[in-house]
């Protein structure tokens, strides 16, 4: 400011301005000199501007390093069960003898039937396995990207309608709780297209009937429901041997295929004569079966919660829809004598006649667990008849895939595993520059370093001794200090380096006077003031 205020007294300025920028060595200094001569001028604004970015690059360079939550990606693997895999009916192993694995299969069949609303639900089952939404059932609303996905991330439970109440175990990403995982994995699951339902008298089973047999070893006489298929997989014993449908990749038979399942549910009467086998109805559905082969994206939240988020038609090459995994002859058949009985009801030996609490269950019944309720299932509609079945088959069909492995521990049941690739994204606390702050610090500096160049420049170019500022200037033709004459061309420090003995105070310079004249003086010339005298 003292070089600036020296160039322009060197070209001639006001002394109001002059004493503005003079006044104006720190911001406080401003803001007092403006203050005191209030003067509204180009000088005022320019002398503001330069300074008010002192305190802002002061501010600024307290934030300009703060700590933040950033991503960290890593890679990592995550292994889920294969669905294509043959069931453990067919298993060798000791342990899955069916007299064996029907317990734990029912146990967790009817577990998943009677769970909370919220477990059905939801997108994780009890036991923390990602149940796979209907691909065909999803919100006509939603709409595929340019790679097929169809995303459905923050929908609320209840919007999407899951193919099963079981899901595929995984095994659970390991790290920070703060961490979430995304990967993509290929299942697959049973889709229904009931063409037909009905109410009729019984279909008899394993019988020849209008060169059609439907194929069972459900029970008539227990009066359960009644699952039935119409044919098997034959095309290849070779083939068929392995008891799993990812051996049919290649197959082009398919529409030679048999793929229709009856079913057959007792609608039960308050009147006793009319619930004899002769006389009883049924609640009958044919229903077309298709295996879905799909590709889910999957996010696991803070390290637990795990859920589809996205979908699309499988692009991993795979058998034909139309072989099913209920199309092996002895694997449907365990499941159509075991899945009426998973419940544990029966209205052989005399107890009063019930609906199950499967048939509960696909009535949309709020309670499975009603005692002696009756329903009536040729009261439902197409649309929920082909999804609650399906949750059923699908439901009973992954806890014969490996009942230990879906209770918590994927390696537990000696089964089929797919390894997927995932990312990992953990948020770690870390120190980082805010590019706003960053920007207005630059110019800040930008704008200082500025001045400091102006005042390097104003040294070399003014000509006038550098008096502004020093108090020894005050002495320069002063007839009361007593100091010699000339020494105009001498620079104020100078000036000061030589003067540095004298005495000078500020007073009374007239003092034989009857009015008092006030100037800077020798200390000995130099009367002191009094406030009771009269002063020029």
């Amino acid at each position: 400011m003292k070089l600036f205020g020296a160039w322009r007294l060197e070209h001639g300025v006001s002394l109001g301005v002059l004493e503005q920028i003079m006044g104006s060595s720190t911001l406080g200094n401003t803001l007092t000199t403006h203050t005191l001569l209030r003067p509204f001028n180009w000088a005022t604004l320019g002398l503001f501007t330069l300074w008010i970015f002192s305190p802002i690059g002061s501010r600024v360079s307290l934030g300009l390093i703060e700590p933040k939550y950033q991503p960290v990606v890593s890679n990592s693997t995550v292994r889920y069960l294969d669905t294509t895999q043959a069931s453990k009916f067919y298993s060798e192993a000791a342990e899955d003898q069916v007299e064996i694995i029907a317990g734990p299969i029912n146990a967790l069949y009817a577990s998943s039937l009677m769970a909370p609303e919220t477990s059905k639900m939801s997108s994780m089952d009890q036991w923390g396995n990602i149940k796979i939404p209907y691909y065909d059932r999803l919100n006509s609303n939603l709409t595929a990207n340019s790679t097929g996905w169809i995303s459905f991330s923050g929908r609320e439970p209840g919007d999407i309608t899951y193919s099963s109440l079981l899901g595929v175990p995984i095994s659970k990403p390991q790290g920070s709780l703060s961490a979430n995982t995304t990967w993509a994995m290929s299942t697959t699951y049973l889709s229904l297209n009931c063409y037909t339902m009905t109410r009729e008298p019984l279909v008899p089973l394993n019988t020849d009937l209008d060169n059609t047999t439907w194929h069972s070893l459900s029970t008539s006489s227990s009066m359960l429901f009644s699952l039935a298929m119409n044919g098997f997989i034959s095309p290849n014993k070779t083939l068929e041997s392995s008891h799993s449908i990812s051996s049919f990749v290649s197959a082009t038979n398919a529409s030679s295929i048999p793929h229709t399942i009856l079913f057959q549910s007792p609608i039960w009467t308050d009147d006793l004569s009319l619930n004899a086998t002769a006389n009883l109805k049924m609640a009958t559905a044919y229903c077309d079966l298709n295996q879905q082969y799909v590709d889910v994206e999957v996010l696991c939240s803070d390290g637990q919660h795990c859920g589809a988020v996205a979908m699309r038609k499988s692009v991993v090459p795979h058998a034909p829809e139309e072989f099913t995994v209920l199309g092996f002859d002895f694997g449907f058949k365990m499941l159509s004598y075991l899945l009426p009985l998973a419940t544990g009801e029966s209205v052989t030996g005399g107890v009063l006649p019930q609906s199950t609490a499967t048939e509960l269950y696909l009535s949309g019944t709020s309670s499975t667990l009603s005692h002696l309720t009756k329903v009536d299932l040729s009261l439902l509609t197409q649309s929920e008849m082909e999804i609650r079945l399906g949750q059923v088959l699908n439901t009973y069909y992954t806890a014969s895939l490996s009942p230990y492995s879906l209770t918590g521990n994927l390696s537990a049941g000696n089964t089929l595993e797919i390894q997927a690739p995932a990312e990992t994204t953990i948020f770690e606390n870390r120190y980082s520059v805010n590019k706003k702050w960053l920007a207005m610090y630059f110019i800040s500096c930008t704008v200082l370093l500025a001045a400091v160049l102006c005042g390097i420049i104003l040294k070399a170019i003014v000509i006038a001794p550098d008096i502004l500022g020093w108090v020894s200037s005050l002495t320069r033709d002063n007839p009361y200090v007593g100091t010699p004459g000339g020494g105009t061309a001498m620079a104020g420090w100078r000036r000061a380096r030589l003067l540095g003995r004298v005495r000078v105070r500020i007073g009374d310079v007239s003092e034989k006077r009857g009015v008092g004249y006030i100037a800077v003086g020798a200390e000995d010339h130099a009367r002191g003031l009094d406030k009771e005298r009269v002063y020029l």
